[in-house]
């Protein structure tokens, strides 16, 4: 639309900025309507460092109700994002949100590169009175910023803030000093060192707290046990203290239901621990490139058979046919990340899948065998396979070699995610038997499938549309032998399909690209 500032005669009086819209030429355009606003309100706030002047004034859009304010700044937030893709200031930036400075419909802001300007304005005015969750990855705070954050922003229940270097111990204690409402407190990869005295002040000021994320930080192994006494449901400390530590020091917790003690080093001793004294409590456990040797998980019966865990994470471990075993014998296990794990066989991973009866969520990323699969098989017989009894939902494999003979006779149909990429698992391993004309629908449910780098062929990917008819999301990348006969046939999913990646196919021409016009797509990648 065309914008105008006006002036009053004096002068003196704020500049009104006038936003004119073209009405849309057929009744059919009328949803653009909205992104028409936003655009315009995009322009005028981008060009407000040229002209001041000619920016709406502070709080204008402060009585628009929610959920409309929440889209409202969403679409100009996305809008500013695409004149600046990599935006040095705070994103969304600030004057965006003066707009709604007094807002009591703003409860939830995720702003990326908060630095302490943005925190002086937006804590020392008190701008944002409802705001509960405050997201600020990549922040570049201090002490001094986040004392304004405390002071002025009392209401919050829930914050994070990420990968923010200068925030140091001194920051810690005032967010815990002036914000007393808090619930969630996570605070990762921040390389804050905390000491007993430190943690202990948090405790006894944040009696609310439940869930606190302290990975990536230098925590002393005297500042753990302060944390049995507090509520708290999730802890996060991967990468911060000793893990045996910190599993012995949190056997007395009562109310712990998710633990993370990822890249802590932690050894059977700290297994031993958590399986006697939290296994019958734990519902997520992550013990991600723990210093655990092969047998180590499987003397954890405590663990194996507990009833309340439902996901697993031993990524990065080494793993014997007893601890793959063990690892699938929960009865409540709907989540088991195995990635980067190295395994004694793959007829070990199956035979323990064939008891995982409630796995929705499986992760095989980049997983090794330190016996390689037979190519043929063995005159003994047919391997153990699943009989896909669980409802899997995802699976991934990406980077994954070769297991051998498929995990299933079949991939089971409430498949939503497939990743297969890098890998050297065959994308007809998981298809069930048909007849090759027609192909019939044999993946109902899959929504996203990413094929990038499997040395696919034509015949390969041109039944895709076909097999997956409810498919959104499509990675083809890095195949270098399709051509546009894969490429054409997924014209089919003009309903579905929103996301389409094919970087690096150069014997795809424009032709096969004209064809996906009629495609709702909302990302396509050509690189």
């Amino acid at each position: 639309g065309e914008r105008r500032a006006a002036r009053s005669e004096e002068g003196s009086a704020p500049a009104v900025t006038l936003l004119r819209m073209r009405a849309p030429s057929r009744s059919s355009d009328a949803h653009s309507l909205f992104g028409m606003a936003s655009a315009a309100l995009a322009e005028a706030i981008s060009d407000a460092s040229r002209s001041p002047a000619s920016l709406l004034g502070v709080g204008s859009l402060a009585l628009v109700p929610s959920p409309l304010s929440a889209r409202l700044f969403k679409a100009v937030a996305a809008e500013l994002s695409q004149a600046a893709p990599q935006p040095v200031l705070p994103s969304p930036p600030l004057p965006l949100l003066r707009l709604w400075y007094g807002s009591r419909h703003v409860e939830r802001l995720a702003v990326s590169a908060a630095d302490d300007d943005w925190a002086v304005e937006v804590g020392g005015c008190s701008a944002l009175p409802s705001l509960s969750s405050l997201d600020l990855p990549g922040a570049r705070l201090t002490a001094h910023g986040a004392a304004h954050l405390a002071a002025g922003l009392r209401a919050l229940t829930h914050l994070r803030i990420a990968d923010c270097h200068g925030l140091g111990a001194a920051g810690f204690g005032v967010l815990c000093g002036g914000c007393l409402q808090l619930v969630s407190l996570q605070l990762p990869n921040c390389k804050i060192a905390l000491d007993a005295a430190a943690v202990r002040t948090m405790v006894d000021r944040l009696a609310g707290l439940t869930a606190l994320d302290l990975g990536g930080n230098l925590l002393a192994s005297a500042a753990v046990p302060p944390l049995c006494s507090a509520p708290l449901r999730l802890l996060r400390v991967w990468g911060s203290v000793s893990g045996d530590d910190a599993a012995l020091s949190l056997m007395d917790s009562s109310c712990l239901s998710v633990l993370d003690l990822g890249w802590t080093g932690a050894t059977a001793l700290g297994l031993q621990c958590v399986s006697l004294g939290l296994a019958s409590r734990l519902a997520d456990l992550s013990l991600a490139h723990a210093a655990l040797l092969p047998g180590d998980l499987a003397r954890c019966t405590s663990l194996a058979s507990s009833e309340s865990l439902t996901s697993l994470t031993l990524s990065g471990t080494s793993l014997s046919a007893a601890d793959l075993a063990a690892a699938a014998s929960p009865p409540g296990l709907t989540s088991l990340d195995l990635s980067c794990c190295c395994v004694e066989a793959a007829a070990a991973l199956r035979v323990a899948l064939c008891a995982a009866r409630r796995l929705e969520r499986l992760l095989l990323d980049r997983l090794e065998c330190a016996c390689r699969p037979p190519q043929h098989r063995p005159p003994g017989g047919a391997p153990p396979v699943a009989q896909s009894p669980a409802p899997l939902r995802e699976l991934r494999l990406s980077g994954c070699p070769s297991l051998g003979p498929p995990l299933w006779p079949s991939a089971p149909l409430s498949l939503e995610v497939l990743d297969l990429s890098g890998g050297e698992t065959p994308f007809s391993h998981l298809l069930p038997p048909g007849p090759p004309a027609s192909p019939p629908v044999r993946l109902p449910a899959l929504r996203l499938l990413l094929l990038a780098d499997c040395r696919l062929t034509d015949a390969d990917a041109r039944p895709i549309s076909h097999l997956c008819p409810r498919l959104e999301a499509l990675d083809l990348s890095g195949n270098p032998l399709l051509s546009d006969a894969a490429v054409l046939p997924l014209a089919a999913l003009r309903r579905t399909l929103r996301s389409l990646a094919l970087e690096r196919l150069p014997l795809v021409t424009a032709h096969a690209l004209a064809a996906l016009r009629a495609l709702p797509l909302q990302t396509l990648d050509l690189r």
